[in-house]
């Protein structure tokens, strides 16, 4: 007989993406769509922002946005999207101390 092959849907596969991406950032899971838009889910506070900069935080440290007409659309419980021109997006992560 033939082999058997499983199938992983689409959103089985992003999800188990989406598990190991979290325990990278410490429980923080980004979502861009192209340059115009993000969602960050895990975001502790805003630290800093403007139409050039936001800078957020996350368990693992810092998030840094830059980009041009940044606009934050939406910040409900841990949860924030970001919209605009987006350029860069840095990870400033928190070293563990070795105490």
């Amino acid at each position: 007989m033939g082999k058997k092959i499983k199938f992983i849907s689409k959103k089985e596969n992003k999800i188990k993406l989406l598990d190991e991406a979290k325990s990278i950032v410490g429980e923080s899971l980004i979502e861009m769509i192209s340059d115009r838009e993000l969602t960050l889910d895990g975001c502790k506070s805003i630290l800093d922002f403007s139409d050039t900069y936001i800078s957020l935080k996350i368990n693992a440290g810092s998030l840094l946005i830059y980009g041009k007409n940044l606009k934050i659309e939406e910040f409900e419980e841990k949860t924030i999207r970001v919209k605009g021109k987006i350029k860069t997006v840095e990870f400033c992560l928190r070293e563990k101390s070795n105490v």
